[in-house]
């Protein structure tokens, strides 16, 4: 994949492939110079530059799959050094956030999966890292996942279990995720979609095979809202499958999806099982298109473009804030958003490098979304929130209540609604310009929270409850 000349010997050759190799005749004979695997000098495989210093004409610089590195004088013996550190170049795959963790979890391309805590990286799983998830309820359990779909669960400091569905080999990033509503539960996409109640103990299927002639499911998405209606992408031929009963092992319908292009991703509203948002990864796509089955109105029944000012760019991924219901989308030259009321996109890229945003989650305690990049590393920003001159109201009608309301800091929130008591929920103070001013958890017993808010200063605030599973409601308080 690449070559290099000794500018002080013409005879000393380099070329770099899987493994670096060098010669001291002009290629008659090789020997190796550094590898990635086996015994001998170890250097990160798949090589791409080789380049020797014009300062120090003896210094060999290669540049690989792990990032950069150096040797002077290179041989089979000579020590490589690594010049990687501090820089944010990793090509991410997939990323994994937690509302109830204080790390992060990303698979990158040939570095495998990353445990990320405070901008520190620690290696968790090889291969190509691939999908990543977190337990919403356990913060000590953790998915990772190699090419192909091998997936590991992780406990947090302890042991790594293989728990890849047995004789299934998927899409190079195979999807699987855990269910809204059901901590132990996991969805993954071969050829069919399988079902693990166990936290990947062991698995059933839920359909027959969805695709043919070696395709595999790019996608496969749960309605937060009901765990029995469930969407897998079949991109080989623009088909969405779906089923509404939890599958059973037979065949799934399937939505036949008018619009040209390959699909990317997918997102469910989280109200509505029968409302969702397709992406298209493609250039001269229409990017963004919405599906709604009680739209009988548009033209087509159903369908809606969302592409409206958005650049003839890939759109690679899609996440619903659920507190807001604003979308984000992460697309080859960074991320875009657009509310309820607007009717163009907004580009989202402060302080973001133009780059391939290859993922998006939000974390609902700190009010971040996270960006998964494919060449510029994890990055993170405030998510947008609309508070500022809109009429604040429950997301559930009547969700919840506040008494007392004005209050000095300590009251108690009655939610509505079926809860199981001992239900950890977030609750979260804004002002008014959106700033998360206090948060901490709190539990849900015979429908209410008890709240001390000590230290906050008096004034207006939004306050937010959520739980794992759905945001419960914000209503506004009077701290005096």
């Amino acid at each position: 994949m690449c070559i290099a000349l000794s500018p002080t010997n013409a005879n000393n050759v380099y070329v770099g492939g899987i493994n670096s190799w060098y010669s001291t005749n002009g290629g008659t004979s090789w020997s190796i110079l550094n590898h990635g695997y086996g015994s001998g000098t170890k250097v990160h495989p798949d090589k791409h530059c080789l380049k020797f210093s014009p300062v120090n004409t003896n210094r060999l610089f290669e540049g690989n799959d792990g990032g950069i590195y150096w040797a002077d004088n290179p041989s089979g013996s000579s020590t490589w050094n690594n010049a990687t550190n501090g820089l944010g170049i990793t090509e991410f795959y997939r990323l994994a956030v937690s509302n109830i963790a204080t790390y992060q979890v990303a698979g990158g391309q040939d570095i495998g999966c990353k445990y990320v805590q405070s901008k520190k990286y620690a290696d968790v799983n090889g291969g190509d890292g691939m999908g990543c998830q977190m337990d919403f309820k356990d913060s000590t359990i953790y998915y990772v996942a190699s090419q192909y779909g091998a997936i590991n669960r992780n406990t947090l400091g302890g042991s790594q279990t293989n728990i890849t569905v047995p004789g299934q080999t998927g899409a190079w990033v195979t999807p699987y995720i855990i269910e809204p509503m059901c901590h132990n539960c996991l969805l993954a996409g071969y050829q069919k979609v399988y079902k693990s109640t166990n936290s990947g103990t062991s698995w059933t299927a839920l359909s027959a095979a969805l695709t043919s002639g070696g395709v595999n499911l790019l996608r496969v998405a749960v309605a937060p809202s009901d765990s029995n209606t469930i969407y897998a992408i079949n991109d080989g031929n623009r088909q969405l499958f779906y089923t509404h009963t939890g599958g059973g092992g037979t065949a799934w319908p399937y939505i036949n999806v008018i619009y040209s292009g390959s699909m990317s991703d997918i997102a469910i509203d989280p109200k509505n099982k029968n409302h969702f948002w397709i992406t298209y990864s493609g250039y001269n796509t229409n990017e963004v298109v919405e599906f709604d089955s009680s739209n009988t109105t548009s033209v087509p029944p159903y369908w809606k473009i969302l592409k409206y000012n958005l650049p003839n760019v890939p759109v690679n991924c899609i996440k619903i804030d659920t507190s807001n219901m604003n979308i984000y989308i992460g697309t080859d030259v960074g991320v875009f958003y657009k509310d309820t009321t607007m009717t163009t996109w907004q580009l989202y890229n402060a302080g973001l490098p133009v780059v391939r945003v290859n993922d998006l989650q939000i974390n609902y305690a700190t009010n971040e979304i996270w960006a998964a990049t494919y060449g510029r590393s994890l990055w993170k920003s405030p998510k947008q929130v609309n508070v500022l001159g809109v009429s604040v109201v429950p997301i559930a009608l009547n969700g919840l209540t506040v008494v007392p309301n004005p209050n000095h800091g300590n009251f108690t929130i009655n939610v509505k609604g079926n809860i199981s008591s001992n239900t950890t929920a977030a609750v979260r103070l804004f002002d008014l310009t959106g700033r998360t001013i206090w948060s901490n958890p709190g539990n849900i017993n015979d429908g209410k929270i008890q709240i001390n808010t000590s230290g906050v200063a008096s004034g207006i605030y939004i306050m937010e409850v959520t739980t794992p599973d759905a945001v419960l409601g914000r209503t506004k308080i009077i701290i005096y």
